[in-house]
């Protein structure tokens, strides 16, 4: 699903160009959710409390009453490099401007059905290009969490706490289970095996013996990207440096423990994931 945040001020422009979105989701059958925000300031108030604000992509009218949207786009830049901030503008000359924010797009008013689907094509192509990511629920505020800055998952009080590559902890008011089953679904797990035929079914057969034994025969399904270590805690495969009988070292000398039962199970799949990167 696309989300996009649009600050505009002008309610039957706001409502022509949501209807343009609605027409360009069914169109290109993906699935986009709209917000308006009336001004910059209502848009700040509902994001406050986020690292990185949940949307793909920020539609912006620069012209608005009190702050307007270049003064948005700076606030915005302070916490959140990453977000694609699309500038609407009946004045060419203001495009130079955008350089100091990163705007991603420009798109002069008015804005017809022809430049925004291309708008949204342009969108989609770059969200596939996209490294996975999920939307979790922290403090009552949405947060976009990408997975390759998840070291790892685990049980604290009644939270789960995602542990990130950058020594930050996201507290998420979740089940153990279900976190990771969102995490999992995000990563696309199970969608498409990714060990068992051509070049890396010929490494299996070729690596050492004492590791070939290791391995039992590979179900249909990949395992999944987020795996139990022990009962309270699961770990990113793709952040596992090494794996002993009692703990595993992850990237940044992060130990946890490995359970005795888990042990057999999480060490295949460091081996299988280790070979898929070969």
């Amino acid at each position: 699903m696309l989300r996009i945040a649009y600050c505009e001020d002008e309610p039957a422009q706001a409502q022509q160009v949501k209807s343009f979105w609605k027409e360009w989701s069914k169109a290109r059958e993906i699935n986009c959710q709209v917000e308006i925000f009336q001004n910059a300031e209502s848009f700040l108030f509902a994001q406050e409390p986020l690292r990185r604000l949940p949307y793909d992509m920020l539609l912006l009218d620069i012209r608005m009453k009190e702050m307007d949207g270049f003064e948005l786009a700076k606030n915005i830049r302070t916490f959140d490099s990453e977000l694609k901030i699309v500038f609407l503008t009946s004045d060419p000359g203001y495009v130079f401007e955008g350089y100091e924010v990163a705007a991603w797009r420009y798109l002069l008013k008015p804005v017809t059905k022809q430049k925004l689907f291309e708008l949204g094509d342009a969108l989609a192509a770059e969200q596939g290009r996209r490294k996975p990511s999920v939307l979790l629920e922290q403090s009552g505020e949405q947060v976009r969490v990408d997975l390759d800055e998840v070291l790892s998952v685990e049980v604290c009080g009644h939270y789960t706490t995602i542990c990130l590559t950058d020594g930050e902890k996201l507290e998420i008011k979740q089940s153990f289970a279900a976190v990771l089953g969102r995490l999992n679904e995000a990563a696309g797990a199970g969608q498409m095996g990714r060990i068992g035929s051509g070049r890396e079914a010929t490494q299996i057969e070729h690596i050492d013996s004492s590791v070939n034994a290791a391995l039992e025969p590979l179900p249909t399904a990949s395992a999944p990207r987020f795996i139990r270590c022990h009962r309270s805690a699961a770990v990113n495969l793709e952040k596992i440096v090494r794996i002993g009988k009692q703990s595993c070292q992850l990237e940044g000398k992060v130990e946890l423990p490995v359970s005795r039962g888990m042990y057999r199970e999480l060490n295949q799949a460091f081996i299988r994931e280790n070979l898929r990167h070969e």
